[in-house]
Order: C-alpha cells, then sequence, then structure tokens
C-alpha cells in the first residue's frame, strides 16, 4: 500500500501542476473585447515659392568674315540657355532677347537690323512637361525691330527646367562694313 500512496500522490501533485499551468496560461493570454479607438493628426508641408530664371552663356562668337565686295552671312551658335520657372504658380513665362547696334573701338557700327535668330530645339529637363512650351518663330524679324522672342510658355504650363539648344544668331555684313572687331550686349530677359 505505500507504493500505491505514494502513486497517487504523484498523480495528484501533477494533476495540480498542470491545472495551475492552465491557469497561468489562460491568465496570461486574456482575451477581451475592447473598442478601437482612432486619433487624427494633421500633417502639414509649407512650400515656399522659387524663382524665375534665366543661364546663358558669357559670350558668343560670329565666325570671321572677309569683305569681298559681297554681303556675306555669319552666325553664332547659342550652344544652350536655361529657362527655370520655380515659382509653383503655373503663371507661364516669355524668355525674349534684345541687342543694340555692334560697336567698333573706332566708333564704326552694324546695325542692329542685321542681326536675326532661329531659336533652336526646346527640350523639358528633370520630369517638367514640354505641353504649352514653344520655341520662338525663326528669323521673324531683326533685332531693330526690338526684343524677339527666345521661347515661351503659356498659362498653366512650364513649371520646372526647360533648355533651348542651338539657337543661331544671323548677322548679315554688308561689303561697305569698315574692317575692325565689333561688340555688342545681347540681353536675354525671362518675364
Amino acid at each position: 500500500m505505500p507504493i500505491r500512496k505514494a502513486e497517487l500522490k504523484q498523480k495528484i501533485v501533477a494533476t495540480l501542476v498542470v491545472v495551475f499551468m492552465l491557469a497561468m496560461v489562460s491568465g496570461m493570454v486574456k482575451v477581451s473585447r475592447t473598442s478601437a479607438e482612432a486619433d487624427d493628426a494633421t500633417l502639414e508641408l509649407i512650400v515656399s515659392a522659387g524663382s524665375l530664371a534665366i543661364e546663358a552663356a558669357s559670350q558668343y562668337n560670329f565666325a570671321g568674315v572677309t569683305l569681298n565686295a559681297v554681303t556675306v552671312n555669319t552666325t553664332a551658335n547659342m550652344i544652350q540657355v536655361n529657362m527655370r520657372d520655380a515659382r509653383g504658380s503655373g503663371a507661364g513665362w516669355a524668355a525674349t532677347g534684345s541687342a543694340n547696334n555692334l560697336t567698333a573701338a573706332n566708333s564704326s557700327e552694324i546695325s542692329n537690323i542685321w542681326l536675326r535668330w532661329a531659336p533652336g530645339d526646346i527640350y523639358a529637363l528633370d520630369g517638367a512637361s514640354n505641353d504649352g512650351v514653344a520655341a520662338g518663330p525663326d528669323y521673324s524679324g531683326n533685332f531693330g525691330d526690338g526684343a524677339r522672342n527666345l521661347t515661351g510658355a503659356s498659362s498653366g504650363n512650364g513649371m520646372g527646367n526647360y533648355v533651348i539648344n542651338g539657337t543661331l544668331l544671323n548677322l548679315t555684313v554688308d561689303s561697305s562694313t569698315p574692317a575692325t572687331t565689333y561688340h555688342n550686349t545681347l540681353t536675354l530677359t525671362i518675364s
């Protein structure tokens, strides 16, 4: 009988251990019904307007000419002009150029009526869109007529970064032009 008593004690202790463990597990893994609560947070981003800018090389050189009793044309390639509209308004813009007479140190002049241009191809950069952005017309007048249109963007267009490549300046040199070096300032404006 003492063996049976010992076995019975072991079974009782084992049962109590199992019951105790189940009670602990069920107490720790407690399923309760709770309602979800929501809390809203406001997100804020301040976007500040940038600027409208145009950038070009500091000098363009015409191919030299030799006078030979006839009128000759010479060109200068404005390889690249950049326009950037970071205002965030979509107001559109126009890029123009103006130039006075070409002058020499000896006071000789070549009238700006002999200076014309053919705007090159315009490309949108950095994810901008070419919609509503166009180059100005080729040789649609001379600089003696006033500012010439290089490129522009209509309202709602032209936001971002653009480049116009290969604009050709064309200068007509008459055979009576005094032989010397001439200079002028080409002013590019974006507004």
